[in-house]
């Protein structure tokens, strides 16, 4: 037999699903239901059924179907506490509780009196609140009440409760205060239907987890659950029903659209029977279903493009995608919307779709309603649009649909207007450091100009200078030193050797002189004038010695070849102190000096044919290391290569860092 109450017609009865009983509050009958607004129905342990009413509570007798009331007596304390009855519930021991808008009640059966149970503020043991909502006997024996604030546990022994209510600040409290269902899976999980989201309580650590519409459930009052066999979770809502797969944590929603009467379920209408069917009372009736026998449609529809509207300032254009692999759009075409569809006809209003715009989306976007996508302010570029869809049933399909969008750029964003810029820029840039750079060579030029000529005025004016003075005087002081060694000689007593080594100093100081104001005269810079000066010094050093010069010829080149300062002083020395000392060494009968040019290479040779020595083992006196260091001075190299009676040959080589051509 399913009984149902009902909101003012009182008591329903179908047996057999085919013979129906109404019960009516009768005022001339005493064996009538008491009121025709009924709140809870349920079936204690020895088949007595209770009816929780507007106006007491009622209990129908199995063995002779008739109705005995029991109604709040304000002068009798083991009355009811209130006679709005909501919830009736016998637990497995056969006790029956009674909700009321004023307190939970506990009949007693021996004495049919009523033990109540209040809110009270002063005592935090006492129920959160007067209204009850809900009771329920989990498997474990304790018994729970819902209230408008908050969840209870009742201790039957000591009469104690336990609140659990929701906190903003803790995240694992309930999620609502308003407790409307109760319900356990076959692992003992305890789940709680509350006005704000599904709950599931932890018994250990006493915290609840939540779900909200957030996770797919279509509304947040929870006002029935009901496992199945195959253990999964029914649900009732306002906005209509609900299965949720515990396993994979997913929920599959179903509505007026799926055969429901309507999508408004009453709290605490909901039961299932022993064959397995789920009942839940609603608005205009009552639902009922196998819960196993439900079959999902396993058609994995395709989804296909329809259209694509552009808009450009105040013009529309709509264009037939359905057989396109790609498309243009003109930059200025740069709002679009994107019409798709399933090919599930099923339950066209349960179809779902996501889409992304490749190269626009980061992630999928969901669509539940709409079949269309809009799109603004798109840059220029490639875009690749894809979409996908579930059937009626929300299963999605492995087919998508996608199109190609090409939205071509203005010219000024065009990869050769880019190029050309690019190289109008890098030449202006090349240009402009040109000129800098040019600009800034010829005014380091002219500096170098000025400086080189001003360091070569200087160089003139202090040849000039020196010649006028230090050679002058020079030339006098072995003139009086020469005066007064003749006018000396009768009686120089030893001044005579004096004077001749003063004679001989100013002679070799005013040689020096006059090599050293050479070497300063820029006049005098080139190799032919560094040649003409070493052939003179060697004509005027060997003659009347019985030693023959030879020297090479100038080649007209030599001219046009410049030697730095420094260079031409040491050559001079370095071939002066070689001169020097083949006169006073070497005994030979010829001295021969040679100029070549090779490449970039000058190369100076000086031999005699005397009588030679060993540079391993000469003297001191000799001069080599003076030789080595002027050569080293002027990063060139000398050789001296002699020998007992072979002679001797001295040949330098200098490079192009000391010569500068014309």
């Amino acid at each position: 037999r399913l009984w149902a109450g009902t909101g003012g017609n009182g008591l329903f009865m179908s047996k057999d699903g085919g013979i129906n009983f109404n019960y009516h509050y009768d005022k001339t009958g005493e064996g009538s239901i008491s009121a025709n607004i009924v709140n809870s129905v349920a079936e204690d342990s020895i088949g007595n059924i209770w009816i929780g009413t507007q106006n007491g509570l009622n209990k129908l007798n199995k063995n002779d179907d008739k109705f005995y009331k029991y109604f709040n007596e304000p002068e009798n304390p083991s009355s009811l506490s209130s006679n709005n009855i909501l919830e009736v519930y016998p637990d497995r021991s056969g006790i029956i509780w009674v909700g009321t808008d004023n307190g939970l009640n506990r009949f007693n059966s021996e004495d049919q009196s009523f033990t109540y149970y209040l809110h009270s503020e002063a005592d935090t043991n006492s129920l959160a609140e007067n209204t009850i909502l809900s009771i329920y006997e989990d498997k474990l024996g304790e018994l729970w009440i819902g209230t408008y604030f908050g969840l209870n546990k009742l201790d039957k022994k000591s009469g104690i409760f336990k609140r659990y209510r929701k906190d903003p600040f803790d995240a694992k409290s309930i999620s609502n205060n308003y407790v409307f269902s109760f319900c356990e899976d076959q692992n003992n999980n305890f789940w709680i239907g509350t006005g704000g989201g599904l709950n599931i309580f932890d018994r250990h650590t006493e915290t609840f987890f939540h779900f909200s519409e957030h996770d797919g459930l279509p509304n947040g009052v929870i006002t029935g659950l009901e496992f199945s066999d195959n253990n999964l979770l029914w649900i009732s809502t306002y906005k209509g029903i609900s299965r949720f797969n515990i396993k994979e944590r997913e929920f599959k929603n179903y509505d007026t659209d799926d055969g429901l009467l309507s999508n408004m379920f009453n709290n605490g209408s909901y039961f299932k029977n022993k064959n397995g069917e789920i009942f839940f009372g609603g608005i205009d009736g009552i639902n009922y279903f196998n819960s196993t026998g439900i079959d999902e449609n396993k058609f994995t529809a395709p989804v296909i493009l329809t259209y694509l509207v552009r808009y450009q300032e105040k013009e529309k254009n709509e264009t037939d995608i359905s057989a396109l692999s790609d498309m243009k759009l003109n930059y200025k075409e740069n709002i679009i919307n994107i019409g798709f569809t399933s090919l599930d006809y099923t339950n066209p209003k349960k179809n779902k779709f996501s889409y992304m715009l490749e190269g626009f989306d980061k992630d999928w976007s969901k669509s539940d309603m709409a079949s269309n996508a809009v799109y603004t302010n798109l840059d220029p570029g490639e875009y690749i649009f894809h979409v996908r869809g579930t059937n009626s049933d929300g299963i999605w399909s492995n087919k998508e649909a996608s199109i190609k969008l090409i939205i071509t750029p203005p010219y000024w964003r065009t990869w050769w207007f880019y190029g050309m810029m690019t190289c109008f820029i890098l030449a202006g840039i090349i240009f402009i450091q040109n000129y800098r750079v040019n600009r800034k060579v010829r005014n380091l030029i002219e500096i170098e100009n000025i400086r080189h000529n001003e360091r070569e005025q200087m160089r003139e004016q202090a040849s000039r200078d020196y010649h006028d003075e230090l050679g002058h005087k020079l030339t006098r002081i072995s003139l009086y030193s020469r005066r007064i060694n003749k006018k000396l000689r009768p009686s120089a007593n030893g001044l005579s050797d004096d004077l001749n080594s003063i004679v001989e100093t100013s002679n070799s100081l005013q040689s020096g002189a006059k090599d050293l104001i050479w070497a300063l005269n820029p006049q005098e810079d080139s190799l032919s004038d560094l040649v003409v000066r070493l052939k003179n010094f060697g004509y005027e050093l060997f003659e009347n010695t019985g030693i023959n010069f030879l020297s090479n010829d100038i080649n007209e080149i030599f001219s046009s070849i410049n030697l730095s300062m420094k260079c031409k002083r040491h050559i001079v020395f370095i071939f002066k102190e070689g001169m020097n000392n083949i006169l006073k060494y070497s005994r030979c009968s010829e001295v021969k000096l040679d100029f070549k040019l090779k490449d970039e290479w000058l190369e100076i040779t000086l031999k005699d044919n005397g009588i030679g020595f060993d540079p391993e083992n000469c003297p001191k006196g000799y001069g080599l290391k003076n030789i080595y260091s002027r050569a080293q001075q002027i990063n060139s190299t000398v050789s001296i290569s002699s020998g007992s009676q072979m002679g001797t040959t001295i040949k330098l080589m200098t490079n192009n860092t000391n010569l500068i051509t014309a």
